[in-house]
């Protein structure tokens, strides 16, 4: 009990970081990363885990995170364009840098302005083939190498 109560500052003041960190981030799944820490959270002040076990699973979260900023790869998510929401394509690269493609042929990347993510159309022909190349390399499995991608801001 005494080494419980040890962790339990050690735990919040983490899972805190872990929920900031997931905020900085891309907007990536941004509701199910989010819906893993907060579980967690919960379990733990509901004494349903102890704080040994707890630890234990928000390392494992911090590992999925980490495994997430080191990867390249395509997943379906919804996009906020203007007041519309589309089930889109996402090429995210790492966590730092994140591109979109809709069914309806709208491409474009995630931007942070400020504290804010927003998913930010691309117009101009030479962006957009960037973008769609860029989705064609990575579902060839081609997920290194050199790739010249529009950055707006």
């Amino acid at each position: 009990s005494v080494l419980g109560s040890e962790l339990t500052p050690l735990f919040l003041k983490n899972i805190q970081n872990l929920r900031d960190y997931i905020k900085s981030a891309v907007p990536f799944k941004l509701d199910e990363r989010m819906a893993a820490v907060n579980n967690l959270e919960e379990k733990f002040k509901a004494e349903q885990i102890p704080p040994v076990k707890a630890l234990a699973q928000l390392w494992s979260l911090v590992e999925d995170e980490r495994r997430l900023a080191k990867e390249n790869a395509v997943y379906r998510q919804t996009v906020q364009l203007g007041e519309q929401t589309y089930l889109a394509d996402v090429a995210k690269l790492g966590l730092s840098l994140m591109y979109f493609q809709t069914d309806e042929g709208r491409v474009g990347q995630v931007v942070k302005s400020g504290e804010k993510w927003s998913f930010k159309e691309i117009k101009d022909q030479n962006g957009k083939k960037m973008i769609i190349d860029l989705f064609s390399d990575i579902k060839k499995q081609i997920r290194t190498g050199y790739f010249i991608l529009p950055v707006q801001s």
